[in-house]
């Protein structure tokens, strides 16, 4: 069970829509949210829980100055906003448009946005060029990206080729961090990282400037065709279950049932 603070029936009065009218003229929006925490009043003071009021005030500023067209923009913005600045666990924002131009009689109109830190492990490696330079790339771009946090870096190791032997040896390490971006917005974001060092995708384990990798997303298990989670053969590859036995040795595989660290001790090769 989680704690939470929850506000409701936040008024605000905005330009958020598509017609022009509703861009000229406003109507009224109406926003609850959701904070979730471990846990909260354990100490009975304010420094250690969340100011409402302000971040309340911040919702309601947010809708009288956006610019977006659709609630479901607006819904996901405030849940940005929210889950980065009040040290939640997670959030849950509603946005409703009670006079949407919709041409018949109805109640209301609303979106909601779920967002949740997850815990997630990526797995680093380059065997082009400045190899360390690549793998400190990424990690640079990891940190100051505004949708992760907490993040931790293992050792850098220098490792075999895998699948293709013929080819220079590799740098692998592996990364720890929470974020609130699903599986696949993760994905497009380490994939445009390793476009900017240059990937290039010819041949199947074949040298790279850069791969990042997603091997775990909490305790997801995630099949689809452009992302499989917990990444395949990880479990016999110690160039991944070393470096994150270094970070994440406590974090436990969801098929297999076993933690990182014993994994690891348990491999042969």
């Amino acid at each position: 069970m989680k704690d939470t603070i929850s506000v409701t029936g936040i008024e605000a009065h905005g330009y958020i829509g598509v017609y022009a009218k509703e861009k000229k003229v406003g109507q009224k929006f109406i926003v609850d949210f959701t904070l979730h925490f471990g846990s909260i009043g354990a100490t009975d003071r304010l420094d250690d829980t969340v100011d409402y009021s302000k971040a309340a005030q911040r919702v309601k500023s947010y809708i009288e100055s956006a610019e977006c067209d659709l609630i479901e923009t607006a819904a996901a913005d405030i849940a940005r906003m929210l889950i980065r600045e009040n040290g939640v666990t997670g959030v849950s924002v509603t946005v409703h448009k009670p006079e949407a131009p919709i041409g018949f009689k109805f109640s209301d109109v609303s979106v909601t946005c779920n967002l949740l830190w997850q815990d997630v492990c990526l797995g680093l490696g380059s065997n082009i060029g400045d190899k360390r330079a690549h793998l400190d790339y990424a990690v640079a771009k990891l940190k100051e990206c505004e949708h992760c946090k907490d993040l931790t870096v293992s050792d850098y190791y220098v490792t075999s080729p895998y699948g293709v032997v013929d080819q220079d040896d590799f740098v692998n390490a592996c990364v720890r961090l929470h974020t609130y971006l699903t599986p696949l917005e993760l994905l497009d974001m380490c994939l445009a990282i390793e476009k900017e060092r240059g990937r290039e995708r010819t041949l199947r384990w074949g040298p790279r400037t850069l791969d990042i990798d997603i091997l775990l997303y909490g305790r997801e298990v995630i099949s689809s065709p452009s992302l499989t989670v917990p990444h395949p053969d990880m479990d016999r590859r110690r160039f991944v279950l070393e470096p994150l036995s270094d970070i994440a040795g406590d974090f436990i595989h969801p098929l297999i049932g076993k933690s990182i660290r014993r994994m690891s001790e348990e491999l042969k090769d």
